[in-house]
């Protein structure tokens, strides 16, 4: 009787077929079985071959035909080359398309250093008037700017940032309340340094009419009067220290 062991269908053959686990079990069936399989069939195999479709070892009669590919090899490779295909299309497509949003891209790195400089300029307590018209002239370049794909996201993250150092600009003193300040400064370093108390006299007397100078349009109400008083303050102050060294 012809030798037997457990049949799988082969989808590479089309029908059943011994499958071993290893080549050297299928070699070891076919040397121990080969006269009875060809006493009973009228054929023997003659070679043992792998099978990418089973993952196993099949016996074959036929002998080996070099550099022919399997069904199961053909089917593999033609979908590479398909794969390939869409590979290089979706390539060619993502190339295309940043070529396409090279020059809006560059033009958003422009505003994102424009954007930087902005920040740098508030965090040095710079001119209130200048930081407004740079942040107004970067956010109708923004606005203007127009983007598509992942550009998008990049422009919308840009119009937070703006958005959050126009809030800060708004909170800066305005340029002429700065420059009483910074001569405010320049006295109370002066009485420090107990400098020339007729040099610092002068110095409040012309900072107030500086002050007063000033219409509601230049300077809120309030901070005018703040300002005023503090230096109302330091002429007493100065005026302490004449009294002092009369004495």
């Amino acid at each position: 009787m012809k030798p037997t062991k457990s049949r799988f269908f082969c989808r590479e053959a089309q029908r059943s077929k011994m499958l071993f686990e290893s080549q050297k079990k299928a070699e070891n069936f076919m040397q121990y079985n080969n006269k009875e399989i060809l006493n009973e069939s009228g054929y023997a195999p003659v070679r043992s071959y792998h099978c990418i479709a089973c993952d196993g070892w099949h016996l074959t009669s036929r002998r080996e035909e070099l550099d022919l590919p399997s069904k199961t090899e053909l089917v593999l490779e033609a979908y590479k080359e398909v794969t390939d295909e869409k590979d290089k299309a979706k390539e060619l497509r993502a190339n295309g398309r940043q070529e396409k949003e090279a020059p809006s891209a560059n033009a958003l790195e422009g505003l994102r250093k424009k954007i930087e400089l902005i920040r740098r300029s508030l965090k040095n307590k710079g001119s209130k008037t200048i930081i407004i018209k740079l942040i107004e002239g970067a956010s109708r370049s923004l606005k203007d700017l127009e983007v598509t794909g992942q550009l998008k996201k990049s422009k919308g993250e840009l119009e937070v940032h703006l958005g959050r150092l126009e809030s800060r600009a708004m909170l800066l003193p305005d340029d002429e309340e700065a420059g009483i300040q910074t001569q405010i400064r320049v006295i109370e370093r002066l009485f420090d340094n107990e400098s020339n108390r007729i040099l610092i006299r002068n110095l409040i007397y012309e900072a107030l009419r500086t002050l007063r100078n000033m219409d509601g349009a230049m300077l809120q109400q309030d901070s005018k009067k703040a300002l005023e008083k503090k230096l109302k303050n330091l002429a007493l102050r100065c005026d302490h220290l004449r009294n002092n060294t009369s004495g």
